[in-house]
């Protein structure tokens, strides 16, 4: 392997990047944008949330095309349209003058955003390029987010707090525009074959070749996917995942301030939670590399259980905090593993199609997980049956992973060997 392998590295830089301003941008500043709506348009709570709300469903309904699409075209330019389509909504955001405006503006413009410059097309770029370091290339790029929603709010709350929100807006689009467009020119290239290279900077064994060629007829069309066990225990696991983190980062504060602390003590278990979800990516995208996917895997969902469980058991501070240390553990850890294993099960080739195909499942499952969190809590007056029934949703995922098929490369480049000569 090269270890001078700077094209690739450098993928993974504008991966980082662009995650951060699309998801930093949007979904971190929602509440600080939310806050400017109110005041200026006279929204009810319900309306102001339905912002989010707007860009998932439209992104699960345009992510099984975008999938193909990033499968079939320039990744470079498909990026470089999600990022002029997050530009424009900010700036179309300065000029509403009524509060559906902006459902529709969040609901097309920036849900294309979120799809074309989020982690679909990071992903899909960086499995092409890496193989042997994938899972870590791929953690290091989902930090991003995590420095994206760490950066992204503090500038935009000056930005408000220095001039009036609209005019805020307008510079947010002008900063979107001029800090990742420029990198996603110079640097994006769509397969390492453009500048004559392999994954890793390194030769591809014969077996690698095989085994792509024959995930890339395998799975060429969407029917093979849907007849697929291991799409379907991918999608469930990583849907669960998705969705228990979700309802745990909504309802956070609310349990934590109903157990006695302070939202001053809340809000640093929201910090805590955004830093350990790096270190989380860091660290499972390193095991990644190093063990199987599907063990892997499995450890995002025990780490999470054991999470809940803190949560279950008492209600002290300290254990809170380990709880909410063990909860961005697994929710980072989570998103390179996802990555990495669906790249190994149907290969660079279909990634795309692959990822888009299953992110209506899991946006299904997330947008429902939340609410239902809230129901059980007002039947029973606490949390307990939620987090509950987390655990068992996480446990039954775990019992799905050996659905997953993950044949070895070198088996795989033999049987297809073997097959050829006969």
């Amino acid at each position: 392997m090269n270890k001078k392998f700077s094209h690739g590295w450098a993928q993974v830089f504008v991966a980082l990047l662009v995650q951060g301003v699309s998801i930093g941008a949007v979904y971190f500043t929602y509440g600080l944008v939310a806050v400017s709506f109110g005041e200026t348009f006279q929204a009810d709570r319900m309306v102001l949330m339905l912002g989010v709300t707007c860009i998932m469903i439209t992104s699960g309904i345009i992510s099984p095309w975008a999938g193909v699409w990033l499968d079939r075209y320039p990744i470079k330019r498909l990026m470089l349209i999600g990022v002029l389509c997050l530009s424009g909504g900010y700036l179309a955001l300065s000029f509403v003058t009524a509060m559906w405006q902006v459902l529709i503006i969040y609901g097309s413009l920036i849900a294309v955003a979120t799809t074309l410059a989020g982690p679909l097309a990071a992903n899909t770029l960086l499995v092409r390029w890496f193989h042997q370091r994938r899972t870590l290339a791929l953690g290091i790029a989902a930090a991003g987010t995590s420095l994206g929603g760490l950066a992204f709010p503090l500038l935009l709350q000056w930005l408000i707090g220095s001039f009036e929100w609209r005019a805020a807006f307008q510079i947010l689009s002008a900063i979107i525009l001029a800090c990742s467009a420029p990198w996603i020119i110079l640097l994006i290239v769509n397969h390492p074959a453009d500048r004559d290279l392999h994954p890793d900077g390194a030769a591809a064994p014969v077996s690698q070749d095989s085994l792509q060629q024959h995930q890339a007829l395998h799975f060429s069309n969407t029917r093979a996917f849907m007849r697929s066990k291991s799409f379907w225990a991918i999608a469930f696991v990583a849907g669960a995942l998705t969705a228990v983190q979700t309802a745990m980062l909504a309802n956070l504060v609310p349990f934590v301030t109903d157990s006695g602390a302070t939202a001053s003590s809340a809000a640093l278990l929201l910090s805590l939670l955004a830093a350990t979800s790096v270190l989380g990516k860091l660290l499972f995208g390193i095991v990644g590399d190093r063990i199987d996917l599907r063990v892997a895997f499995a450890g995002t969902l025990i780490v999470q259980c054991i999470a809940l469980g803190c949560f279950l058991s008492n209600q002290q501070f300290a254990v809170l905090a380990l709880g909410t240390v063990l909860l961005g553990l697994a929710s980072g850890g989570m998103l390179p593993i996802w990555g990495g294993i669906v790249g190994q099960v149907f290969g660079a080739d279909n990634y795309g199609r692959a990822m888009g195909l299953m992110t209506p499942i899991i946006t299904l499952l997330a947008l429902t997980a939340p609410p239902l969190a809230g129901y059980a809590y007002d039947v029973s007056g606490n949390y307990s049956l939620a987090f509950s029934g987390f655990i068992v949703v996480l446990a039954l995922a775990t019992l799905t992973l050996p659905l997953i098929c993950i044949k070895h490369r070198e088996q795989e480049g033999a049987e297809l060997s073997e097959a050829t000569t006969a």
